[in-house]
């Protein structure tokens, strides 16, 4: 069957708005807030804490969308709100500060893929916080910043370094 070029303009826009129907885009949710886009700098013993998870609450525990990232390498943290748009509103917060790190979970890891069971319930995992708990805790943290249609980039200490064992029950 021969295809005129009318025949494959119309197909391919049909391919062109059936792929852009399926984008999400910008669409915010109703009521969402102006964002502003301000990232941490996130500090421990005047050291960058890379690898920690960094959550915004406002003061007044009003706003309904979550706030927050993953430090990088530098303890940099760009904030994200509702996990999706680059940002933060204005406003005062309060801030949590968590890092965990599992000693022995790649050993486990390793021994599982390889279907050795009886080496895996030897392997002993240790869970380790690196943030004092009233760090990570948004009624116990003395992190509070704000916001503004200004601010670019904000330093927040998460305290002195610690390394505290967490107990988990294991079967």
């Amino acid at each position: 069957m021969f295809k005129t070029p009318v025949t494959i303009f119309h197909g391919l826009l049909c391919l062109l708005v059936l792929s852009l129907a399926g984008c999400g885009g910008d669409a915010r949710p109703p009521g969402f807030p102006k964002l502003y886009p301000v990232s941490l700098k996130v500090t421990q013993g005047n050291v960058a804490l890379a690898g920690a998870s960094v959550k915004l609450r406002e003061a007044n525990a009003s706003m309904t969308w979550s706030i927050g990232g993953m430090t990088d390498e530098e303890g940099i943290v760009v904030l994200w709100t509702h996990g999706r748009f680059r940002g933060a509103p204005e406003g005062k917060f309060k801030v949590a500060v968590s890092k965990l790190v599992n000693e022995g979970e790649e050993e486990l890891i390793a021994a599982l893929n390889r279907e050795d069971h009886a080496a895996a319930k030897k392997i002993t995992v240790n869970s380790y916080s690196l943030v004092a708990a009233e760090y990570e805790s948004f009624s116990t943290t003395p992190i509070e910043i704000e916001i503004t249609r200004k601010t670019r980039t904000l330093d927040i200490s998460a305290g002195a370094t610690v390394k505290i064992r967490r107990e988990y029950l294991r079967d």
